[in-house]
Parts: C-alpha cells; structure tokens; sequence
C-alpha cells in the first residue's frame, strides 16, 4: 500500500524495453490528497519510447481513498498509469480488477471522477502515440460514481492530431460496473477519452461480458 504519487513495480519508465515478464498479484493503494496519483502494475509513469514485449499481468488494482475530501485526479492503468511519448505493447496481456472503493476516516463512502478520472486496461493516460499489437486484455472496471474516463486499451488519449495510433490483432474483453453515478461515465471499447483524429484499429475482436454498463463504441471523439 502506498499514498505516494507513482505506485508500480517501476515508479518510472525512461526510453525502457521490457521483455518476457510476468506477474500476479493484487495491489491496494491508498488515495491522498495532496498530489495526483498514476498508478499501473508495471510503472507508474512512462517516458521517452517504451516498449513492453511479452509482457502479461493477472491482478487486481484497488485503489481505496484515506482522506474525506479528495481534489486530486487519478489516473490507474491496468499495465501503466502515464505514458508521456510513444508506447508500444507486443504480445502483452491485462487481466484483471481495477477498482475504486471509498473509506475516508474508516466510513465507508462513494468514489468520485476524482479519485479515479481515467482507467484502462493497459493505460490510465496517454500523451503520446500507442501500438498494441497481438495483446489480450480482460478487465473489469468497478467504479462507485461517474463522470470517469473508461477504456479497454487507455482510459484517455490526448495527444496531437498528428500522431498515428495503431491498435491491431488484439482481443479485448471488457465488463464495466458504475454504480452511483452522478454523471455518466465516458465507457469506449479502446478509450473514455480520445483527442487525436489518426487511428488505425485493425483485427481487434471485442467481448462485453454480461452486465454493467455499456460500451458505447471504439471511441469517444473530441475532435
């Protein structure tokens, strides 16, 4: 558990490349108030051109809030919470929970679009141009309140028009359970977010587990 503001096996990624790795395990991180938070299995925080290669995770990622107010937005990615540049996943694999529970002063209350504002099965949030090739996602979004940025690959794509993403050969299957919602959570099938016009999405097959809430299509597009 940790309250710090980057919470992964690495807290950051510069230029890396990681080959044939695998974990299982269930990570609960506590929420603060004080910084934003990136949380993901692998890294918190990539920069620079990254690239996993056979990488897979099967876990949970919990993330519980320890404060009565929280200001701050969060963004959880099932592999990488923030990647800044380039990405590129090659035969990688998520399965697993991401979830937001709520217990501020041990009461028991509701998440809000703060405590988590994007989560996707391999991405919290991308500023850069993302490859997933030959990848396998099975994830399953729990949140408790709405107005968040839900996606099987990132939950929110911001970066520049002239950037390509290419998301090909790749299975998603995806369940999303949003409960108390006051606003409606953003629920796409590769991102809750997607600022960018160029994007390539070829061979991508897509299972919406029984239940929950609806996957409204690929993307949400804002441009």
């Amino acid at each position: 558990s940790s309250t710090e503001n980057a919470c992964g096996l690495f807290g950051w990624l510069n230029g890396a490349k990681i080959y044939d790795l695998a974990l299982h395990k269930t990570t609960t991180i506590g929420i603060g108030n004080t910084l934003p938070l990136y949380a993901g299995t692998i890294a918190a925080v990539a920069t620079g051109a990254v690239e996993l290669t056979n990488v897979a995770v099967y876990g949970n990622i919990v993330l519980t809030r320890t404060t009565t107010t929280q200001t701050m937005r969060n963004d959880v990615g099932g592999l990488i919470g923030f990647a800044q540049d380039a990405i590129k996943f090659r035969f990688c694999a998520y399965s697993g929970t991401i979830e937001c529970t709520a217990f501020a002063a041990g009461t028991a209350t509701t998440c809000s679009s703060n405590d988590i504002h994007s989560a996707g099965g391999f991405l919290g949030r991308a500023s850069g141009s993302i490859t997933a090739d030959g990848c396998y996602i099975n994830a399953d979004f729990k949140m408790h309140n709405g107005g968040i940025n839900i996606g099987g690959v990132a939950g929110n794509i911001f970066n520049t028009a002239n950037i390509s993403d290419k998301i090909s050969n790749t299975i998603l299957k995806l369940h999303a359970s949003v409960d108390g919602v006051t606003n409606s959570p953003d629920i796409y099938y590769i991102s809750g977010r997607f600022t960018t016009c160029t994007a390539t999405v070829s061979n991508v097959y897509v299972t919406k587990k029984s239940g929950g809430n609806n996957f409204s299509s690929f993307y949400r597009a804002a441009c």
